[in-house]
């Protein structure tokens, strides 16, 4: 009945696409459709079949939908989005907030908005040309969000939450550093426009004005950002902000601008060079078990708006005892390395990391120490004969 079908090709993206077929034979109550895939996977998202009076109206794979039947039953003790959400949300941040903090998630599964593309590469960003005033009312979500936080109990649970924040945050400074650059980059066009006279007296006046705004919020979208970080994956999201975004949003036509201005650009429209929030240590890829005898290899890496003097490991057997120190060898600015043979071969233990700043100020990691640590167990791996 069908060569090559193509959804997406005839009907575009979100679109249904409906093929009717007339003069069908059914000869023995069973009516049969079948696919050959030949890329992805064939779908159906309904059925209506027409015989005389009679109309049969189905819901493929799903529960009953307005006039269309269901085609899977409802089984009202499956689980919900909701149910999960409030779940995760109750084990993450406490009991405090779950049921709050849950709701929150489950209004934006799937719906929240997006301000990165893949354009030769993941995690790009592009300039937005709605003004920012409307475009920040589709982020009520993050200030629901953070309401909450101080009703949070626990280093633990604060920590957690706050890394959330922080990604929701970001998501939501982005959003407007999009819609900065396409004010700047309309600034830049009539500028261009101008007679050659005319155009450093009003690149002064429009574009300068436009590419600070531009890199203020881009600080406060990076330093959320900076808040999220973790992982060696969540260290690539930077690598591809300055590496995939910055070179057309800021590096080019920072040139440009001095070359139309005719002079360089004053400090407040540059990306600062320094790091002014809170003192952060990061374990980008924690170690929760080992084999007999094995040392521990630990990298840490610290932001400090103080120098940080000295990163610290403690740890025990686990639940016994004083804690043992050692100190971390400094790598490169703000990375540490470790690594720690001492423990004893067969033993479970327990660590914790302190990094101390010039002011003489500790920070822990995690966040709950010494109270609750990073438990490191011992396993063997047997061999088949």
């Amino acid at each position: 009945m069908l060569d090559d079908l193509d959804i997406a090709k005839e009907a575009g993206r979100n679109h249904a696409l409906v093929k009717t077929f007339d003069g069908i034979p059914v000869n023995d109550g069973r009516l049969r459709i079948s696919f050959e895939r030949v890329r992805d996977w064939p779908c159906i998202a309904a059925i209506e079949v027409e015989c005389g009076d009679t109309t049969l109206k189905v819901n493929c794979g799903g529960g009953a939908y307005k006039d269309f039947a269901g085609d899977v039953p409802h089984w009202p003790e499956d689980p919900s989005a909701l149910d999960f959400y409030t779940d995760w949300a109750v084990h993450e941040f406490g009991a405090s907030i779950g049921a709050e903090a849950g709701e929150i998630w489950h209004q934006i599964d799937g719906a929240h908005p997006r301000t990165s593309t893949w354009k030769d590469g993941p995690g790009n960003f592009l300039p937005d040309e709605r003004p920012w005033e409307l475009v920040r009312e589709e982020y009520a979500f993050v200030d629901a969000f953070e309401a909450l936080r101080g009703r949070i109990q626990g280093k633990g649970s604060l920590e957690r939450f706050d890394y959330w924040l922080h990604t929701l945050a970001y998501l939501r400074a982005t959003a407007e550093m999009n819609c900065l650059w396409a004010v700047f980059n309309r600034a830049m066009d009539e500028v261009r426009a101008a007679p050659a006279e005319q155009q450093s007296a009003l690149a002064h006046e429009k574009a300068l004005p436009a590419r600070v705004a531009l890199v203020t919020a881009v600080t406060k979208a990076y330093a959320q950002l900076l808040g999220t970080v973790s992982t060696y994956g969540e260290l690539g999201t930077i690598c591809n902000l300055e590496a995939h975004t910055f070179p057309a949003m800021l590096d080019t036509p920072e040139k440009e601008l001095e070359a139309l201005l005719g002079e360089v650009l004053p400090r407040e429209a540059l990306l600062p060079d320094t790091y002014t929030g809170e003192t952060r240590v990061v374990v980008p890829a924690i170690r929760t078990s080992r084999r007999p005898g094995e040392a521990l290899d630990l990298e840490v890496l610290t932001l400090s708006p103080e120098p940080v003097v000295k990163v610290v490991l403690h740890w025990r057997v686990m639940g016994e005892g004083d804690y043992t120190q050692q100190t971390f060898d400094p790598v490169a600015r703000g990375v540490y390395h470790g690594r720690f043979a001492s423990f004893p071969g067969n033993d479970d233990i327990e660590y914790y990391i302190e990094a101390v700043t010039a002011d003489n100020a500790s920070v822990y990691w995690p966040a709950s120490a010494p109270d609750i640590n990073q438990t490191v167990i011992v396993h063997s791996t047997a061999s088949a004969g």
